[in-house]
């Protein structure tokens, strides 16, 4: 991808290996719900001998249809490729999965045919509940490979780095590491990570460092960087460093009296 001619390095996005992984967790998924709901459907039946639920061909082959929808519209909203904060995923899914159900009753409509509700709630319930748990298992078993992870450098005032210490550690499955943090305030020399809820080594870079050198030299990172700890030239500069090295970073905006603690990890993210 190439902004005003720089190519931006995307860092930031799922490699392809783990996308393609991700897309087959949630295609697996389908006939393990189509199995499932088959025996729950036939537990209904022996329990209550006044009705008569079965999966059909018919029933079995548009569920499929609608699962492939379904798929698509993950691709769409870029759940393979972005690094979309755990519990926003979780929303996104399931907007598309009532859109889903709502496209099928439609679709059952127009063909004149009434669906069975307990068979749509015994199939759409399943796929929801095992999507969950199957991208749940998947994104552990990632969270051990080195490729998953972006290393994070933090930039700015004691009140922003602590801040975003705090947004990004409140989700561990995007796989955003801070490794570095660059305190750019005089006042706080004595600055440490104790009181937070990091559980690993990070280097703390003095704060009279050439940040725009130390950017230069560590173009493999994601920059989050805080615009109060800048004003007019020294914050152009930064900009003007960062896209003329195809740097992706994040800002977060000057904002003193606002705690960003309770912000969605999204925040910080930039598309």
């Amino acid at each position: 991808m190439k902004v005003n001619g720089v190519k931006k390095k995307l860092i930031n996005h799922i490699p392809l290996p783990i996308s393609l992984c991700l897309l087959l967790v949630d295609l697996l998924v389908c006939p393990v719900v189509i199995v499932t709901s088959y025996y729950v459907l036939e537990f209904f039946n022996l329990v209550f001998n006044n009705i008569e639920l079965f999966l059909n061909k018919e029933i079995i082959n548009h569920y499929i249809y609608m699962y492939v929808f379904c798929i698509l519209l993950f691709v769409y909203k870029k759940h393979y490729t972005s690094r979309i904060p755990y519990w926003q995923k979780i929303q996104s899914t399931l907007k598309i999965f009532f859109l889903t159900i709502c496209f099928s009753i439609v679709f059952y409509r127009s063909l004149n045919i009434t669906p069975s509700l307990e068979i749509l709630a015994t199939l759409w319930l399943s796929t929801f509940v095992y999507i969950i748990i199957f991208r749940k298992l998947s994104l552990q078993l990632i969270r051990c490979f080195k490729s998953w992870e972006v290393p994070v450098v933090i930039i700015g005032d004691m009140h922003m780095i602590v801040d975003c210490i705090y947004a990004l550690d409140a989700d561990g499955y995007t796989g955003y590491a801070i490794k570095k943090i660059i305190l750019k305030d005089k006042e706080r020399p004595d600055f440490n990570l104790d009181f937070t809820p990091l559980n690993r080594p990070i280097e703390m870079i003095d704060y009279d460092i050439d940040h725009l050198e130390f950017i230069r030299n560590n173009p493999n990172s994601y920059y989050l960087i805080g615009l109060d700890s800048f004003r007019s030239k020294a914050r152009y500069e930064l900009a003007n460093t960062l896209e003329k090295e195809g740097i992706e970073y994040a800002v977060s905006p000057p904002c003193q009296k606002v705690n960003i603690i309770r912000h969605k990890t999204g925040f910080l993210l930039r598309e």
